[in-house]
């Protein structure tokens, strides 16, 4: 067998595959558009939030000091556990 062969029948087995992974998906059974509009809706509602919080400067900083006093807490906690072994 060739390569022009082979490749030809590389080619056809992919088609077959892609038309038999698509043929379900393209079907009549999708979403409805009133459906597809309110997850569009929730996704603009979301974006908006999330550009709001990105242009108020205090909530990183508000976020960032929870984060480093959570994960200071977490360290100091195992640090004086592991400095008295664990016998209270």
């Amino acid at each position: 067998m060739t390569w022009k062969k082979s490749l030809i029948g590389l080619v056809a087995v992919l088609a077959v595959v892609g038309a038999l992974v698509a043929g379900p998906a393209v079907g009549a059974d999708g979403p409805a558009v009133s459906e597809l509009q309110d997850r569009i809706d929730q996704q603009t509602d979301a974006t908006d939030s999330a550009l709001t919080l990105a242009t108020d400067p205090w909530t990183p900083r508000i976020a960032g000091l929870g984060a480093g006093l959570a994960v200071g807490l977490l360290a100091g906690g195992v640090a004086a556990y592991v400095g008295r072994g664990g016998d209270g």
